[in-house]
């Protein structure tokens, strides 16, 4: 993509950074978070994107232009800001998607992040494997015992995909599985885990799978997709390799030169294989296989120490 003018909103979150990074080498780039990390509002200034300071669950978009020729909307409220403020969360992941569409309804595209825990993710009884492979027509949205997050991310895909049937609005759904890099996601937080030689939970019984792709991967995709908007919305899986919870962390130590702290426990997490043969056909292949992305957060790690 060049020169486009082009919004990111959650510029300041782990996606939607390394987005604007990206982004900002060929285009005119704003980016649209609440930048409570000021060396992140700094960063980002320095590489000239034009920084829009909101809270999208209060303020209204009215100061924002309108003439953008791509959106991508990487905000999300997840994590421990949901135990603490659940009541935002359908503000954000999912109304503010409405307002954010209508208001730049002249966009080329808009391009909504969702996540792959829209589907229902549960490990069988038996232990021997998945209980899905998830296809972008695999049933979704009908366990709401799935959480708050994925819950409200699900509402925003519904959200998104009425206003693009009703404003014609170009729009493509991607559902991320655990993205990672060598600073942040689930590998960095399992190594580093196995670094400080603390103990990480596993059930060996009841497998958790986990698909992942790292963040390079993660942002090509992102901008990439911008080429495959449609009306209606077109929801797309976004990874890479699948391994075990365990197989991770076994790798990990590898790499590493040190033995984890395995225990085991009976929970059982969300688990399932993202299929991602429709990403494959349209995108290609993922470029930074799972040894390679292992190998570069276990690098980090090392030289942080």
């Amino acid at each position: 993509m060049e020169n486009k003018k082009v919004l990111v909103t959650g510029a300041s979150g782990f996606v939607g950074q390394a987005l604007a990074e990206e982004l900002c080498r060929d285009n005119e780039v704003w980016g649209l978070a609440r930048f409570r990390n000021p060396q992140v509002k700094e960063h980002l200034a320095s590489l000239g994107v034009k920084l829009i300071t909101k809270d999208a669950a209060r303020e209204k978009l009215d100061d924002v232009p309108r003439d953008f020729d791509y959106v991508f909307n990487e905000l999300a409220l997840l994590g421990g800001e949901l135990q603490e403020h659940p009541q935002p969360a359908y503000e954000v992941n999912a109304y503010f998607v409405g307002r954010l569409m209508e208001h730049c309804r002249q966009a080329q595209g808009i391009i909504l992040a969702s996540t792959g825990a829209v589907y229902s993710l549960s490990p069988l009884p038996s232990g021997e494997g998945p209980a899905l492979t998830a296809s972008e027509d695999a049933p979704v949205g009908y366990n709401m015992g799935m959480g708050l997050y994925s819950s409200s991310k699900f509402a925003g895909e519904v959200v998104a995909t009425y206003v693009s049937r009703q404003l014609d609005i170009p729009t493509c759904i991607l559902r991320y599985f655990w993205p990672y890099s060598s600073q942040g996601g689930l590998i960095y937080f399992l190594a580093r885990a196995v670094a400080d030689g603390r103990q990480v939970a596993i059930n060996r019984r009841q497998p958790t799978w986990y698909s992942t792709h790292y963040i390079s991967d993660c942002v090509r995709y992102t901008i990439e997709a911008s080429k495959l908007c449609s009306v209606p919305a077109k929801p797309i899986n976004v990874t890479g390799t699948a391994a075990t919870h365990e197989e991770l962390v076994t790798r990990i130590g590898e790499k590493l030169g040190k033995a984890p702290k395995i225990v085991e426990t009976d929970q059982a997490g969300p688990s399932g294989i993202a299929d991602i043969s429709l990403l494959i056909e349209l995108l290609g292949e993922p470029e930074v296989s799972l040894d390679e992305g292992i190998n570069r957060v276990v690098d980090a790690i090392r030289k942080s120490v």
